[in-house]
């Protein structure tokens, strides 16, 4: 695999997730819990981000271990 990997620094980042281990084709459906449980709670606007952090690579096998990551432009904790 040819990467070009570069490490940018950022403010800090307020994220909801969910943990997820096992298929990639089932990220999708993660994300749809996390924006369903954003969605009430006003979390989901023009300025929200989705992003994946992976722990393996998928090429490494069926246990993908990821974290599908929701940017909170507020607090992504309950008033």
């Amino acid at each position: 695999m040819n990467t070009n990997t570069k490490v940018k620094q950022s403010d800090k980042l307020e994220l909801a997730y969910i943990s997820h281990k096992g298929k990639m084709e089932a990220i999708g459906n993660v994300y749809d819990r996390l924006v369903k449980w954003a969605t009430p709670q006003d979390l989901i606007n023009k300025e929200t981000r989705m992003l994946t952090i992976y722990h393996d690579s998928p090429n490494y096998g069926f246990k993908l271990f990821t974290h599908e990551c929701l940017y909170c432009a507020k607090s992504c904790s309950k008033s």
